[in-house]
């Protein structure tokens, strides 16, 4: 019985999960650069962006593995995603469940935990927002569990360390900052086991070797780097600046996180003062605190809903029904069953609604309201990133409708646009997430993340590009162009595309402008919906 009911909790769990993603209704542009290196995968291309040219421009190896295997199925991008969103919310109630019997929990502290996790809105945007964010989280909890349960006395001799080994491994295979989380956990082991840990330590190493090695020398074979291309770029730009704008993410962050990590944290110094818990609680404090570290030193996000915070999540829920646990153990034995029950119930309660109420009144303003705080950090408004990653993807659908096999066009969005343009149309990524060129030699242009450099005008006129979309140059009305002397002597004139609602799927109809090559020009002169400056009266 008591099975059966932790399966319910975990449907249900996994279940209020998905449901309070959906109302965020998020596919974000960022998700479709995966999907088109999935897609490419799926189609016999390789793990490229674009065919010919050898770039890892993704840091989420398992997840475009497993989007290019549904891809392979014929699922299209939206179903895509939300089968690993749901696959993820599953895994998520089901590590809370594991976690909740590791560290002693009762049935009341697990809901506790559960609920809390169910309410975030971090966690619930990212995780139908089409990137790993929450699914890396799952796995930074169960490398965790795995890692104490490893040096424990819960598995049989010949599995300990394996499987902790394995899940750390699948952790790295997701996202590359997986060791911190390893260190954290194999020092926390030394530190509280001494020698007794090292036979389990040693497993969990060879298990993890065993896995990411060959996934590092086929990385250095394919690509000819042992970093993925984004290190490069997100390396670029002033260390003062990008530490100054990671604090300021950070406080911003703290704002509607506060409340759910004060309580996780009087989750942890329970954990610590417990010997059978104290290896997970410090390995757990350990990554806390170098995470922080990490996302202040990379500066922060621009992305909406906080999205570095949700890795950090289902640790954080974890740990709220730790405080449940522990303020019902401090019920008199001495007081009446039911009594004491409507007392733990009622301590679990007012956990539940520190945590949860400031996550369900943002979560009732995040998708409509732009702060003043998200403007100074130039953090993007969900709806805005919502609706601009609709636009490009009708954008995309009008490019492959009028590109040729072979042509080439150079954008900064490089995600849906690129994606739905189709294979055979290649994309010169302009601020160099998928070019190893812009990435390294490209202008240095500020410190916003993932917006360090620029591709310089010379490379990407090199490339011939048909299409130069070079800003958000989108409009809701249809815009007047003029002739540029500049351009037109370099090879392009001014466009002006109608990107109908109906015909290219876009939520409402809008006009483009960007520059087209003139020989391309003159071919696609008349098309209905295309404007032209050599054509209009200036």
């Amino acid at each position: 019985m008591g099975r059966i009911l932790g399966v319910l909790r975990v449907g249900v769990s996994a279940t209020a999960l998905f449901l309070h993603a959906r109302t965020y209704d998020l596919l974000c542009d960022d998700a479709y650069i995966s999907l088109r290196y999935a897609k490419h995968l799926a189609s016999g291309n390789g793990l490229v962006y674009n065919v010919g040219e050898r770039v890892e421009g993704y840091t989420n190896f398992l997840w475009v593995v497993l989007e290019a295997a549904l891809l392979k199925a014929g699922a299209e991008p939206r179903t895509v995603v939300d089968i690993l969103g749901a696959l993820t919310a599953i895994g998520a109630a089901s590590v809370i469940e594991w976690g909740g019997a590791t560290v002693g929990l009762g049935v009341l502290a697990r809901l506790v935990s559960h609920a809390a996790l169910a309410s975030s809105v971090s966690f619930a945007v990212w995780l139908l927002g089409g990137l790993e964010a929450s699914a890396f989280g799952v796995l930074v909890l169960a490398t965790l569990l795995a890692a104490h349960e490893a040096v424990g006395a819960n598995l049989p001799q010949k599995t300990r360390g394996v499987v902790a080994g394995l899940v750390a491994a699948a952790a790295m295979l997701m996202r590359p900052e997986t060791p911190i989380v390893v260190a954290c956990a194999a020092l926390s082991a030394a530190f509280v086991y001494r020698g007794a840990a090292v036979a389990a330590l040693l497993r969990a190493g060879a298990a993890f070797t065993l896995v990411v090695g060959p996934m590092l020398l086929a990385r250095r074979a394919y690509y000819g780097d042992w970093l993925p291309n984004t290190f490069y770029l997100k390396t670029t730009g002033d260390g003062v600046e990008l530490l100054t704008q990671g604090v300021q993410y950070l406080r911003y962050a703290g704002g509607h996180h506060g409340v759910f990590l004060a309580v996780a944290l009087a989750g942890l110094v329970v954990l610590v003062r417990r010997a059978p818990t104290r290896v997970f609680a410090l390995s757990a404090l350990g990554f806390l605190v170098l995470d922080v570290v990490y996302i202040a030193r990379i500066g922060g996000d621009f992305l909406p809903a906080t999205r570095f915070i949700a890795p950090l999540l289902p640790l954080l829920a974890l740990l709220c029904g730790v405080v449940a646990e522990e303020l019902g153990g401090q019920v008199p034995e001495a007081m009446p069953g039911a009594r004491s029950r409507v007392v733990r119930g009622a301590m679990a309660t007012v956990v539940l609604v520190l945590v949860a109420v400031p996550q369900l009144v943002w979560s009732r303003s995040v998708a409509v309201v732009h702060e003043v705080e998200e403007q100074q950090l130039h953090i993007e408004p969900l709806r805005w990133t919502r609706l601009y990653a609709l636009r490009w993807a009708a954008l995309g659908r009008w490019i492959s409708a009028h590109a040729k096999p072979g042509d080439w066009m150079s954008m900064g969005a490089a995600g849906a646009a690129p994606y739905y343009a189709g294979l055979t149309v290649s994309n010169l990524d302009i601020l160099g997430l998928c070019d190893k060129y812009v990435a390294r030699e490209g202008d240095v242009v500020g410190s916003r993340p993932g917006h360090q450099r620029r591709a310089p005008l010379a490379y990407t006129l090199s490339k011939e590009p048909v299409f130069v979309f070079d800003g958000d140059f989108d409009r809701d009305y249809e815009p007047r162009l003029k002739r540029s002397p500049v351009w037109e002597a370099r090879g392009y004139q001014w466009a002006r595309a109608r990107i109908d609602a109906k015909q290219y799927g876009a939520p409402s109809t809008f006009w483009y402008v960007f520059l087209l090559r003139n020989d391309r020009a003159l071919e696609l002169r008349g098309t209905p919906g295309l404007g032209l400056a050599t054509d209009e009266l200036n």
